[in-house]
């Protein structure tokens, strides 16, 4: 047993590695392949760049199934040790995380905005925004909730099992997650600043998870932080270029990490100010 409950979870079910290895492999294609299915359908009614967001929700909703019924059928594993220790979740840590996250985001993002300017475009057109923003609350939580559950719960308790090191499992998800959320090759600078602010988002996510024991925390984080980008401060990213947010940057720059950095460094200094011992054991503890 470790000082970090949480990856102790992995311990319990079957654990081979063939399961994990068909786990990623069907989970990843349900979400590649519902997402681009219900793109593409919803595309020859109307090519619209909301498709996208309602084709995430789907994608993501079906990964979600998929993963609860392999992790009980294959793992023997209850979904709710892949998202805490305890019984069930914990809504009120999602939402502290959300309202937190949101109101760092926003501040610093306002901030930079007063400073530059001309590096956003406002935009508001009343019933494209209304339909971004119902879309938006709609699918945003399913996308945002399961990826927790897979890279922060999921991968980094599978990874624990691997690595005596708790800062290994730690590291290889985030940089995971800074890769998969790459949407275009075609810019290389561009997709150098996607890797390192996802990843950057993944090694805050990881943290708060394992120090909290629960991935609720930064749950309500990452679904605060991808409503903010998609309705309100849209940084030009590929996928969602064309959305009518109500600010739009032309694209992603380096401010953009810096950015995620402060917040996170913030973010982290308020939830666990009292809670140092948690925070430590993230750096130190050994997972055997």
């Amino acid at each position: 047993m470790s000082q970090l409950p949480f990856l102790d979870n992995a311990q319990s079910g079957k654990n081979s590695w063939w399961i994990y290895i068909i786990t990623f492999t069907a989970v990843f294609l349900a979400m590649m392949f519902g997402t681009a299915f219900t793109v593409e359908i919803l595309n020859t009614f109307n090519n619209n760049p909301i498709n996208m967001i309602v084709g995430l929700g789907v994608g993501f909703a079906l990964s979600l199934i998929l993963l609860y019924l392999l992790a009980r059928f294959l793992h023997h594993k209850k979904l709710i040790s892949l998202i805490n220790t305890g019984k069930r979740v914990r809504w009120s840590q999602i939402f502290k995380g959300g309202i937190l996250w949101a109101s760092l985001i926003s501040l610093l993002t306002i901030i930079y905005m007063l400073l530059n300017p001309s590096g956003f475009k406002f935009s508001f057109n009343f019933y494209p925004f209304l339909i971004l923003v119902i879309i938006s609350l709609l699918c945003f939580p399913i996308q945002a909730f399961f990826e927790e559950i897979f890279f922060r719960g999921y991968l980094m308790q599978g990874f624990g099992l691997v690595f005596k090191r708790a800062l290994i499992p730690l590291i290889i998800t985030s940089i995971l997650f800074g890769v998969m959320h790459v949407s275009s090759l075609s810019n290389l600078n561009q997709t150098l600043l996607v890797i390192a602010s996802t990843s950057i988002m993944g090694l805050l996510y990881g943290i708060v998870t394992l120090a909290d024991n629960g991935i609720e925390l930064a749950a309500g984080s990452h679904i605060a932080n991808n409503l903010l980008m998609a309705i309100f401060f849209n940084s030009g990213d590929v996928t969602f270029s064309s959305l009518p947010s109500l600010f739009v940057s032309p694209q992603e720059t380096v401010v953009d990490p810096i950015i995620f950095i402060i917040a996170a460094i913030l973010f982290v200094v308020i939830l666990f100010w009292n809670r140092k011992a948690d925070l430590s054991k993230v750096i130190y503890s050994r997972t055997d």
